[in-house]
């Protein structure tokens, strides 16, 4: 069968499963090919993007109009496109830095994960063997490994280049929110199984609504040092198969960016990060109406009792006049 044949027997529901892996089979080579540009310059999340495009795949399948006269294929790479730039926007890394310094960077990660508790900037000093000047151009290169330009240049075959901001498109609002049915605390399970540090971050950040300098006041460390626990803790969230299907469950699947601009999109973040952040937030503000509606409960219960109580002295107090004038 051809692409667009078996896009329809899968929207359909025909052999679902059967017919998207025999899709992604006849469409592989093709997936590759658009992401070949990226993968000279994203050697490291090279792998996630071909992951993101399964995602892609399915996006399309569910979108694609036959009557609409344009190749799957066509409509395909436009998915494959969206979801490379959302993921580099939040994860990928622009700058290329010396071996040293990535070793460093290496030493301090591995330092973070093997503690318990957060280190201070001078813990963190005196194990890395580094002073206040080298710790905070370390701090700065993390920083800009996290940060990609729009103006940013992605090569292409025959010498062809695009910019990152021609792929994203306009600016207009992304029209998505989260609806009223969700699991809310189904969100904290998978926070619960972070380590120490990260959820306590989450938890202060998405709960408390802590700012990051506030928290990084409180933990003797840097701003930067919790912004990167907070991004660590979101992607290990990210990559949780629960929550992925939670995203696609309540409406945060990708398809939202039909209703808006692929820039839009991509500045809200990855689908099932925002998720993520969207059942965090609203989890404190379930919490806080449930405890009100107990105590109104309560208050409602209280009344009740006591209005039983009064009924009752009332029946017996007309009960022994009656009994009175007989």
């Amino acid at each position: 069968m051809t692409n667009e044949e078996l896009v329809k027997e899968i929207q359909l529901g025909h052999d679902v499963q059967s017919n998207i892996a025999t899709l992604w089979e006849q469409v592989e080579k093709f997936i590759y090919m658009i992401l070949l540009p990226f993968k000279e310059n994203y050697k490291q999340e090279y792998e996630d993007l071909v992951q993101e495009s399964y995602f892609a795949l399915l996006d399309a399948v569910k979108g694609y109009e036959a009557d609409k006269g344009c190749k799957f294929t066509t409509y395909l790479s436009y998915w494959i496109k969206q979801k490379a730039i959302s993921y580099i926007h939040t994860y990928g890394r622009v700058k290329r830095i010396s071996e040293y310094m990535q070793a460093r960077i290496n030493k301090y990660k591995a330092l973070l994960s093997s503690t318990e508790t957060v280190p201070t900037d001078r813990e963190i000093m005196m194990k890395l063997g580094i002073d206040k000047r080298q710790y905070d151009t370390m701090l700065r290169t993390i920083h800009e490994m996290d940060t990609i330009s729009l103006d940013k240049k992605i090569d292409g075959k025959d010498n062809s280049s695009m910019d990152i901001s021609e792929i994203i498109g306009d600016g207009k609002d992304l029209a998505a929110d989260v609806t009223d049915s969700l699991t809310l605390s189904q969100i904290w399970w998978y926070v619960d199984e972070l380590d120490e540090r990260r959820k306590q971050v989450i938890i202060e950040r998405y709960k408390e609504n802590k700012t990051q300098e506030t928290i990084s006041h409180e933990f003797g460390v840097s701003r930067n040092r919790i912004a990167d626990l907070e991004k660590e803790a979101l992607k290990q969230l990210r990559r949780k198969d629960r929550v992925k299907y939670l995203a696609k469950e309540f409406g945060y699947d990708c398809s939202l960016a039909y209703s808006g601009s692929v820039g839009a999109f991509n500045r809200k973040g990855s689908c099932v990060e925002r998720v993520a952040i969207k059942h965090l937030e609203l989890s404190e503000r379930y919490n806080k109406a449930m405890n009100k509606i107990n105590e109104l409960d309560s208050l409602i219960e209280s009344m009740r009792t006591w209005d039983g109580t009064r009924t009752y002295q009332n029946d017996s107090f007309n009960d022994s006049e009656q009994k009175g004038t007989y």
